[in-house]
């Protein structure tokens, strides 16, 4: 009888990833292509590693969360 090493697949993308991921392939290795600055937030352009998908967030600044209090 032949036993199995890994007795669970791994699912791929896992469940259980924190930040940002592509929306295309699951990928949470994205690096950043491009950053600009806007009134209030920071624009950045990141592109995944794996497939190529541009995906652009969005980040306030110190200062808009200190208004925000």
């Amino acid at each position: 009888m032949v036993q199995s090493i890994h007795p669970e697949r791994k699912k791929w993308p896992p469940d259980n990833t924190l930040g940002v991921v592509c929306s295309r392939c699951g990928c949470a290795d994205l690096r950043v292509e491009t950053t600009r600055d806007a009134p209030g937030k920071i624009i950045r352009y990141r592109l995944c590693r794996h497939c190529g998908k541009r995906i652009t967030t969005y980040e306030a600044t110190p200062a808009t969360l200190a208004k925000d209090n």
